[in-house]
């Protein structure tokens, strides 16, 4: 934990939006890696698939660090006031809505992912791969979710390394998963999708574990989720 309020303002902010910046685009590259490796072992069908469903898949990971951002602004005002007793309010109250808000948007995306793709004009020739591929992400969406919870929680209380740490350790996962299960398995356009479900889930589970050891002011108990209607439209 960082108290961002001492020290060099400048020093400090750039130490803590700069891990930000380099998550941000370690988070895209998941899909620019299952493009590169599909698109060297399957050719330019499979490659033009997961094309395609790069505006779906970067508006679920945009739509996932926006709720994780804007949970962590609730927290660390918390955070930042020695409020612990309504920061872990705040924790438990976010871990509540991300699941309830993955639950519809995956069960919602699920049914209209054909007709989305359709009005992206996705050509029919690979409009089934690129629906397999964009499926199996969506069905494990909470992986995602999960990741940008934890790790908003972890930068809310000033910590930027670890997550950034978790997610390189994810990509590199990614590539071999990609590798394994497109190359040696040959899983298709498929086969990248779970490479991608399975990186990120091994984020979220590397988070979480850091949490639950480094930071027992954030073991929740089953007061902290008391349903404040009033924290919850924070």
């Amino acid at each position: 934990m960082k108290d961002l309020t001492k020290g060099n303002i400048i020093r400090l902010l750039l130490a803590f939006s700069l891990p930000l910046l380099i998550g941000n685009i370690f988070q895209q590259l998941y899909n620019i890696v299952d493009t590169k490796v599909v698109g060297e072992i399957l050719g330019e069908d499979a490659l033009a698939a997961i094309g395609a469903s790069a505006p779906v898949f970067n508006l679920i990971v945009g739509a996932m660090n926006g709720l994780g951002n804007g949970f962590g602004i609730v927290i660390s005002k918390f955070y930042g006031a020695k409020d612990m007793k309504r920061m872990r309010q705040a924790v438990a109250n976010s871990v509540c809505l991300m699941l309830g808000l993955t639950i519809v948007v995956t069960v919602v995306s699920l049914f209209l992912i054909r007709p989305m793709l359709r009005l992206l004009n996705t050509p029919d020739d690979i409009l089934p791969r690129c629906t397999g591929y964009i499926q199996v992400i969506l069905a494990f969406m909470i992986f995602t979710a999960a990741y940008n919870l934890c790790a908003a929680v972890l930068r809310a209380l000033g910590d930027t390394i670890r997550p950034l740490i978790f997610l390189a350790v994810a990509t590199v996962v990614n590539v071999g998963l990609d590798l394994l299960f497109v190359g040696a398995m040959h899983m298709d356009v498929q086969g990248a999708a779970y490479a991608t479900v399975i990186a990120q889930a091994i984020s979220a589970i590397l988070c979480l574990i850091y949490i639950v050891k480094k930071f027992p002011i954030l073991h929740l108990k089953k007061e902290n989720f008391t349903v404040s209607f009033q924290e919850l439209g924070k």
